[in-house]
């Protein structure tokens, strides 16, 4: 009988601080998979890194890596998370070797998505209009509004170099109040619209919306929308301690979090890669092959 396998660019040992999805997080880590996709082959990255903090390979080759290897993973670090990194619109066939790993959660990150696989339970939605196949501004807008209406936890990145062409309020329409929104710019000369546009969606009754400067890529300390304390404190985008009681509710003003959380046990694993600064480390997937 021929081993089941699947394509992947990427499998790698990951700390939620690295994931938009993840806000909060003290003990775990995750494991981070990069699906193939058409449009990507092969993956290109020479800068994926926060400051130096990632190691990352600058050219990624796919791999026919077997599936029972990859639940053997799962198995073996016991993450808080599995994480579909595609970016790309997110094909549904993963769902068939993905959906054994027990009680793991499902996250992905992904761009145009058409189809939501059951077993996900959180996704964050990067805006780049027109850069994917499938992912027109009208698609988008699209899908934005299923995963709105879907209950799925969602988060939005907006790159706001990206929206020249592509007014921002079509999006924000289809997104809920309560929507986590994450507004990506370039450089100081981009900050200022930044600001005055996180200004505006809070006029609107946008509650989590988080800055940030791709150039530097800095993950600040979580305050509390509604009490301003410090919920989460940050070395080197790392977590070292959070305020944040176990029912999902701020330690300060006891308000209810819309934000993703993991409690489990400490990790050693997670610590070795949090005193070494690491927050995604790539496996060799040619060794799984």
């Amino acid at each position: 009988m021929r081993e089941e396998t699947v394509k992947l660019l990427g499998i790698a040992k990951c700390l939620p601080e690295a994931l938009p999805l993840y806000h909060y997080c003290l003990y775990s880590k995750c494991i981070r998979i990069t699906p193939l996709h058409s449009s990507t082959l092969p993956f290109k990255c020479d800068t994926c890194s926060i400051g130096k903090l990632n190691v990352q390979p600058s050219v990624m080759a796919p791999a026919n890596v077997p599936v029972d290897k990859i639940k053997g993973l799962i198995g073996n670090w016991k993450p808080c998370c599995v994480f579909l990194d595609g970016i790309e619109p997110l094909a549904t066939p993963i769902k068939r070797w993905l959906e054994e790993p027990g009680d793991v959660p499902v996250a992905a990150r992904t761009q145009g998505f058409t189809t939501v696989p059951g077993h996900i339970e959180a996704v964050v939605f990067d805006v780049f209009p027109g850069m994917y196949e499938g992912a027109s501004s009208l698609r988008v807008v699209e899908s934005l509004g299923e995963l709105s209406a879907s209950g799925i936890h969602l988060e939005v990145v907006f790159y706001l170099n990206q929206l020249k062409t592509a007014p921002i309020k079509p999006f924000i329409d289809q997104l809920g109040s309560e929507t986590i929104i994450h507004l990506d710019y370039q450089g100081v000369a981009s900050e200022t619209k930044a600001e005055k546009l996180k200004e505006t969606l809070g006029d609107l009754g946008f509650r989590y919306i988080y800055l940030r400067d791709s150039e530097r890529w800095i993950w600040d300390d979580t305050e509390c929308p509604y009490c301003g304390n410090r919920i989460v404190s940050r070395r080197n985008s790392i977590t070292v301690t959070h305020h944040v009681k176990q029912d999902g509710t701020c330690g300060y003003c006891g308000a209810r979090l819309p934000f993703r959380k993991v409690y489990t046990e400490e990790d050693a694993g997670r610590k070795l890669m949090a005193r070494k600064s690491i927050l995604t480390e790539w496996l060799n997937i040619y060794a799984l092959t």
